[in-house]
């Protein structure tokens, strides 16, 4: 008797035991319950808190469609569901998602204990949401696990076709090649323009490091014999400048051909040239 009395739901009124009644007569064992009454909450409490609730479960049922994690007890039939979401009374319908949905034992304690229907709404509403939020972010996490998997998939395909598209081909394969080693468009371009302005300022380099000395060495030469009449040097600034022009315009001339002849290439003529 000095036990805290046990809180349940029985039928339509909550109750909580206050004795057991043991009766040798009877095969079974009877007890004293007390009714507990609701307490009185604002219409617009109600009608607010049973909304919320009402969307936070549909939300959440959706949700357990595409998780792993259990919302309602396995037990419950499914056409009862579509009932409960019908249903227009607050306190029946937090006593019934009590008894259905499965929750910690916390939370059921704290459902139990209540006479308030809108505190009873506000605790499932909080369950519900942080249930839907799990299933979401497990959702996610398998998405993005799914997306890797068939990313790395995907890359070991075209990788092994391009080897056997190679070696029929007759060109060498190496245990490193993969499909990575192939360039797009966008990279070939970028590939070729390097090279280009590398041949480029090499070439203006050459010209000057070697240009300038040996064109000196021949207006000394012929400054010396009295050649052509020479007598003061210059440094051929605008024939320099017309040079760098020149060079720099014959390659850019020449990537735009080379980049265009390799993009009507197919894979395979592709894979030969680098080969």
């Amino acid at each position: 008797m000095g036990k805290k009395p046990i809180t349940a739901i029985a039928v339509d009124d909550r109750c909580h035991k206050v004795e057991i009644i043991d009766d040798e007569k009877v095969p079974f064992r009877k007890a004293r319950i007390q009714v507990l009454g609701e307490e009185v909450q604002s219409d617009k409490d109600v009608a607010d808190t049973l909304s919320v609730l009402k969307s936070c479960l549909q939300y959440a049922i959706d949700s357990s469609d595409k998780s792993s994690r259990a919302l309602i007890e396995d037990s419950v039939p499914k056409h009862l569901i579509s009932s409960i979401l019908e249903e227009s009374s607050l306190s029946k319908l937090t006593d019934t998602l009590t008894q259905i949905l499965k929750l910690d034992t916390q939370t059921k304690y704290m459902l139990l204990s209540s006479l308030n229907s809108v505190e009873r709404g506000r605790i499932l509403i909080s369950a519900l949401n942080g249930y839907s939020y799990k299933s979401e972010l497990e959702n996610r996490i398998i998405d993005l696990a799914k997306k890797s998997m068939e990313k790395n998939q995907k890359e070991y395909f075209l990788a092994e076709q391009l080897k056997a598209i190679k070696k029929e081909l007759g060109v060498s394969v190496s245990e490193d090649d993969d499909f990575q080693a192939f360039m797009t468009n966008k990279q070939l371009n970028l590939c070729l323009q390097l090279q280009g302005m590398m041949f480029t300022v090499g070439t203006i380099c050459v010209a000057l490091i070697i240009g300038l000395p040996l064109g000196y060495a021949l207006f000394s030469y012929a400054k010396h014999n009295g050649i052509f009449g020479m007598n003061i040097y210059h440094v051929p600034i605008v024939p320099i400048f017309i040079m760098i022009f020149l060079v720099g315009l014959l390659q850019i001339v020449l990537s735009c051909v080379l980049s265009s002849n390799l993009k009507k290439e197919t894979l395979v003529e592709r894979i030969r040239y680098q080969g």
